[in-house]
């Protein structure tokens, strides 16, 4: 399974459009978010959660941003401001400040792996609904398609016999395709350093 969502992250956040400048993120978003406006879905900020922690850390550090978006996490009373100390404060305040629906924190091993995904995170279109045929009528970003065996289940398990070991030998297969098919409906930000 972290195979499968390392290759989702690897097409997703393979090529860079911007480089992150907290003084510039807002505008910067903007320009994102009307990238990816011709694309149906709803819009998302996609990335690693240490990334995204490194992005709301960026934006506290940043003269200007700080004091827009620290409203945002903290309030304006100590029993509110007591409540903006958790990530999902954090990441309710990023959807916030840069206009996006949702905010989907993946985990940092896989999608801030050493490569092509390290240090970037994106705002991409998502398919809204769980319809598998949804790319067949409408401009999505992706799907992953998957062979399914007859009963269902995703995984094709073979069990071997050890005699010599008494003990059984396991391995499982998972056939799967991830394909990115309009790459414009996500646009990714680079350079989120520590």
């Amino acid at each position: 399974m972290k195979a499968q969502e390392q290759a989702i992250a690897d097409l997703v956040l393979g090529t860079a459009d911007k480089t992150f400048d907290p003084a510039k993120l807002m505008a910067d978003a903007q320009t994102a978010l009307d990238t990816v406006r011709p694309y149906e879905g709803r819009t998302a900020l996609i990335g690693a959660t240490i990334t995204l922690k490194r992005v709301v850390m960026g934006l506290l550090n940043d003269s200007n941003a700080s004091k827009v978006f620290s409203r945002l996490i903290a309030g304006a009373s100590p029993s509110v401001a007591a409540t903006g100390m958790n990530f999902s404060a954090w990441m309710s305040a990023l959807a916030m400040y840069l206009g996006v629906d949702d905010v989907l924190a993946g985990d940092s091993v896989i999608w801030n792996a050493a490569g092509t995904t390290a240090e970037k995170f994106g705002i991409a279109v998502i398919d809204a609904g769980d319809d598998e045929l949804s790319h067949k009528w409408q401009p999505v970003l992706g799907k992953t398609f998957q062979f399914m065996p007859d009963n269902g289940i995703p995984w094709q398990i073979t069990t071997v016999p050890d005699r010599v070991n008494h003990n059984n030998l396991y391995d499982a297969y998972l056939w799967y395709y991830p394909k990115l098919m309009n790459e414009a409906a996500v646009y990714v930000f680079d350079g989120v350093g520590a």
